[in-house]
């Protein structure tokens, strides 16, 4: 190989390669991609030892390197690490060989910057840990919604039929229970596909003030906020994103042992015509695409999380506490990941930590919907309840009927079409309609829509289900829906939803 070859072959390599003296193990020559990789000029490698490069091997001291070089003449390929500081940790693959140039006895060491490839690979085996928990909890969410849709429902009505407050102690009670289970229903969802976030326009300040304090009104913890004037609306489910404030709100104040303060900051951010470098990258290692943002960032004066374990916090079960779950981080990262934004944390040992979010801003304008203008007015109307669990349909009936409705119910889409069909020609029109969207082996409630509305365009529905992974229950307006009613629900809810969406 001639001198001109190897010159070319060295300085216009994309992998770093150091020509290392034998004798001293200080860097002779690096070429551009080596100093890429470390970040420093050629003239700063230059005399450098090995040992001072920041180096470290995996499965081999640097000693166990040298000595093997100096009996076998080569170290295939091995994983490596290299500190450039405290905070920046790059991922590395290196190997190298003997070589003798200009007659003296040389190391040539190349590297490659593997950083990027590694966050892809952990994101990914983390994405298939959150998918497992998703197929086991989606399995079984359905069913056991539906399960405490009955319990709420028949809840809501002895709490109408018992006037003595005393007496109806027990029954909150047990209504307060159901609903902590549907909220751990909840977290498990946003594991699986059937927890996809159904988007609205969100406003970001409420969300972020609500769920905050709530997070601390049992600790000593204060929470700072800094919430832009200006800051925009953001494309979201706002239940959803409210379980992220939530949760790491209330880990931020558990670090502090819940005496502290929680700094929560919101504004915006605009990458539209950005290059990829000048765009952010999240702990997956996934670079925003181009476009508005809103930036979210959570910030403690805890004790900070260890380099070892920093890249294990979003993994499903993974916990320091001694009661935790491990499941808090692990929603947060889910339910970021499928609202298309990205997280990334900055931590410090004895300074804190701060969790950064990026969502997707919602600029054009809010969504105007009727907020409760209109009263439920509820006499003489007639619903149309089709749900395929008898006994949801009778907790449900109890409910409607206990409002004021007349109800007629239905255990399929293909009955639910007939009686609608038949209400019209005998002139008993419904006022609208109560569509559960899953019927095992019937007509679900988005192709019952469509029928109905094929036979009266002005029909107003609600769709209903505890569960599913269906498109539908992120685009329930674009099927005709006026609203989506999650299962299980309390009789107050049913009635706000319902009052909001119904013009008196």
């Amino acid at each position: 190989l001639s001198e001109s070859k190897f010159s070319r072959l060295f300085y216009y390599n994309p992998v770093g390669i150091l020509i290392v003296r034998v004798d001293t193990l200080e860097v002779a020559e690096s070429n551009p991609a080596a100093e890429e990789i470390f970040e420093v000029e050629s003239k700063t490698l230059k005399l450098k030892k090995l040992s001072g490069l920041g180096l470290e091997l995996k499965n081999m001291t640097l000693e166990e390197f040298i000595k093997k070089m100096e009996e076998e003449g080569s170290v295939p390929e091995l994983d490596a690490t290299i500190h450039l500081d405290m905070q920046h940790v790059k991922v590395c693959r290196l190997s190298a060989v003997s070589i003798e140039l200009n007659r003296a006895l040389n190391i040539i060491v190349s590297i490659s910057d593997v950083t990027r490839q590694e966050q892809l690979r952990e994101a990914l085996d983390r994405k298939q840990k959150v998918e497992t928990i998703g197929i086991l909890a989606g399995g079984i969410a359905h069913d056991f919604n539906n399960i405490l849709a009955v319990i709420l429902g028949h809840i809501g009505l002895a709490k109408l039929r018992i006037k003595d407050p005393h007496s109806r102690v027990p029954i909150e009670k047990a209504e307060a229970a159901c609903l902590r289970a549907r909220e751990m229903t909840g977290n498990l969802l946003s594991f699986s596909r059937g927890g996809k976030p159904v988007l609205g326009v969100c406003t970001i300040k409420p969300i972020l003030v609500d769920f905050a304090m709530q997070a601390v009104s049992q600790s000593s913890t204060a929470c700072l906020f800094d919430i832009s004037r200006d800051v925009w609306a953001v494309r979201a489910d706002q239940t959803q994103l409210g379980q992220v404030v939530s949760n790491l709100v209330g880990n931020a104040s558990q670090a502090m042992d819940k005496a502290g303060i929680v700094e929560i900051r919101a504004r915006n951010r605009d990458f539209s015509g950005m290059g990829v470098h000048r765009r952010p990258a999240g702990i997956s290692g996934k670079v925003l695409p181009p476009g508005r943002y809103v930036e979210i960032c959570i910030k403690d004066h805890g004790p900070g999380i260890p380099d070892k374990i920093r890249k294990q916090i979003f993994d499903p079960f993974f916990t320091t506490k001694q009661k935790g779950t491990g499941l808090g981080l692990s929603i947060v990262y889910s339910v970021i990941e499928n609202h298309e934004g990205i997280i990334d944390i900055e931590s410090s040992i004895g300074e804190g930590t701060s969790f950064v979010l990026y969502l997707p801003a919602a600029v054009d304008a809010l969504e105007s919907e009727n907020s409760g203008e209109y009263g439920l007015k509820t006499a003489s109307r007639r619903v149309l309840l089709m749900d395929d669990d008898q006994a949801v349909r009778e907790a449900a009936s109890g409910l409607l009927e206990t409002l004021g409705f007349s109800v007629v119910e239905a255990d399929d889409g293909y009955e639910a079409v007939v009686r609608y069909r038949d209400a019209l020609v005998n002139g008993h029109v419904f006022d609208f309609c109560l569509l559960d969207q899953i019927v095992p082996n019937g007509m679900s409630g988005s192709e019952c829509a469509k029928e109905i509305l094929t036979l009266d365009p002005e029909a107003v529905l609600f769709l209903c289900s505890g569960y599913s992974d269906d498109p539908i229950f992120s685009e329930y307006r674009e099927a005709g829906f006026r609203a989506l009613i999650k299962k299980p629900y309390t009789l107050e809810e049913l009635k706000s939803t319902l009052g909001n969406h119904l013009v008196s």
